[in-house]
């Protein structure tokens, strides 16, 4: 067991509240190295643990990149903004991911222990395109994470230059720009007549028409047919 330097919080029956913690050594010495600073609040009067101190947030030192986590905790934003900032040949972005375990070896102090490795699913991005004004680059796009956490594609990005959105393309020359074979409506949808409400380009289906409005409340047809053999 090894003593660590704290400032405690306590009630009025000397229970735990909050603390301030950083140490180098875990109190477990069969662990890996905790080698953070940490506030940790207490856990519920009701919990597995009750009133046991649990680390809430997390600033790990000795390291060129600072992983900072939180654990059992939610994050609000009450009348502010959450800002994600970066170079302009950058990627920012907000990454939904899967944690999995991996083995840590054996180290001077004990037994193997285990770490959460994140691995990626998807991200809300903007990119790395660079910005050569009027207003084009570092545009938004969804990206999608293969089972080992590496970025294959933009599923989905909007050019900040024009608004255009491609699906499946990075690189959209259309207001809409499908990279794929079929567009799909799924429900069907008769207009009552040729001056049921509508606006100009809404485009519907059913058994046997197909329907465009080509003005305000104005509808035409072409009939379906099926195919000859």
């Amino acid at each position: 067991m090894f003593k660590v330097p704290a400032l405690v919080w306590c009630d009025e029956q000397g229970r735990d509240k909050a603390a301030i913690i950083a140490h180098y050594k875990a109190n477990d010495s069969s662990r890996i190295d905790h080698r953070h600073f940490s506030i940790e609040t207490a856990m519920s009067p009701t919990a597995v643990n009750p009133d046991e101190l649990f680390r809430r947030f997390e600033l790990p030192f000795d390291a060129n990149i600072c992983e900072i986590q939180t654990h059992n905790s939610n994050f609000t934003v009450v009348e502010g903004k959450t800002r994600i900032m970066g170079g302009a040949a950058s990627n920012r972005g907000l990454t939904f991911g899967q944690a999995n375990s991996k083995e840590i070896p054996a180290n001077a102090y004990g037994s193997p222990d285990y770490n959460m490795i994140f691995q990626g699913r998807f991200e809300i991005r903007v990119d790395n395109t660079a910005e050569s004004g009027g207003n084009a680059g570092s545009d938004l796009g969804i990206v999608r994470f293969s089972d080992a956490g590496v970025a294959q594609d933009a599923s989905f990005l909007i050019k900040r230059s024009n608004t255009y959105i491609g699906l499946g393309t990075t690189a959209p020359t259309a207001s809409l720009n499908v990279n794929g074979y079929t567009i799909r409506l799924r429900t069907k949808k008769t207009p009552a007549s040729e001056t049921a409400a509508g606006n100009e380009g809404d485009i519907c289906w059913d058994t046997d028409y197909l329907y465009v409005c080509v003005a305000p409340n104005s509808w035409k047809r072409m009939a379906l047919a099926a195919w000859k053999q």
